[in-house]
């Protein structure tokens, strides 16, 4: 094991070697020793050469991150990919190795949001000091989802499937009752609006989506809506392999259904029954019995695609 003063050593880089607790210290020489896995074997590595894999592993400890793998749904060892679009047919099953690596890249975020929980708690107990805490709404959310083995997809964010399209939205503050789960459909751009209603603002322009802040108070349900999806041009201009599958396409997602136009090619189209199949397995977007609602749909993702404020909704 790494002695104490190999660890302050370390520590040193950091510029906070002082303030670190002993028992941290201690994780951090365990991290050294045993190697924790997240992607890289940290074990065999120069402690002062790797700093930042090793804060990584340290931050897994604290995390308590020793948990089994997420559980690989049947999007994940998806049978056959040959009714996807052609950016992602017939891709070969992952190997142990590569669910081995999402397992451990899946652990390293539990350990990233454990370092956000720790600055949230911060924040929370510097706003009471300050006596702001119940005039303060927090709201915890990202910018997109993430592909973790989904339908053969070792790692992708711009895609229109569940996992990709849909983000976190945890919401507390002033009026809002605790533990609730608010059931129905809501979007990014609901979140300017929301800010703007709890801010007391007045909104300076037309607004595509609502706010969210009656239905988090228990005033009233979610709207019933269709929810647009749209990627009409790759995000990078630059090729790598995380970007392999950046292809435009434009959709709807309602909520039974949800149809993907891929708008490289005309014909090639994608539709899932959401309620019968959750994970976007079964493309029915080929089956007769399926016409009509595949013309609805699209009629209502080109709608979609021009909408303007109330229009949205």
């Amino acid at each position: 094991m790494y002695t104490a003063a190999e660890i302050d050593a370390l520590l040193a880089h950091f510029g906070d070697a002082a303030n670190i607790s002993a028992d941290l210290k201690d994780e951090m020489a365990f991290a050294f020793d045993f190697g924790l896995t997240v992607g890289n074997d940290y074990g065999n590595l120069d402690p002062l050469a790797n700093l930042t894999r090793i804060q990584g592993a340290v931050m897994l400890i604290r995390a308590q991150a020793k948990v089994p793998p997420a559980q690989w749904t049947a999007a994940k060892v998806e049978i056959t990919t040959a009714d996807k679009a052609e950016n992602l047919k017939n891709l070969p099953l992952l190997t142990d190795a590569q669910i081995s690596t999402i397992t451990d890249n899946y652990r390293g975020r539990l350990g990233a949001l454990r370092a956000v929980d720790d600055q949230v708690g911060k924040i929370a107990r510097n706003l009471k000091k300050s006596g702001e805490f119940k005039n303060t709404y927090f709201i915890f959310t990202s910018d997109n989802g993430y592909m973790q083995g989904e339908h053969r997809l070792r790692s992708s964010k711009f895609l229109p499937y569940e996992d990709s399209a849909r983000i976190p939205a945890l919401i507390a503050g002033p009026g809002i009752k605790k533990n609730r789960t608010i059931n129905g459909p809501a979007m990014d751009v609901d979140l300017t609006a929301t800010i703007i209603d709890m801010a007391g603002a007045k909104r300076g322009r037309t607004m595509d989506g609502i706010s969210l802040l009656p239905a988090l108070r228990g005033k009233r349900k979610l709207p019933q809506r269709d929810l647009p999806l749209e990627a009409m041009r790759p995000l990078f201009v630059f090729y790598t392999p995380i970007t392999a599958f950046d292809l435009p396409y434009y959709g709807v997602r309602t909520d039974r259904y949800k149809y993907i136009h891929w708008s490289f090619d005309t014909n090639n189209v994608e539709l899932y029954d959401l309620k019968k199949d959750p994970d976007e397995l079964d493309n029915l977007a080929n089956d007769p019995a399926y016409a009509a609602t595949v013309a609805k749909l699209e009629a209502e993702a080109t709608r979609l695609r021009s909408c303007r404020g109330n229009t949205c909704r």
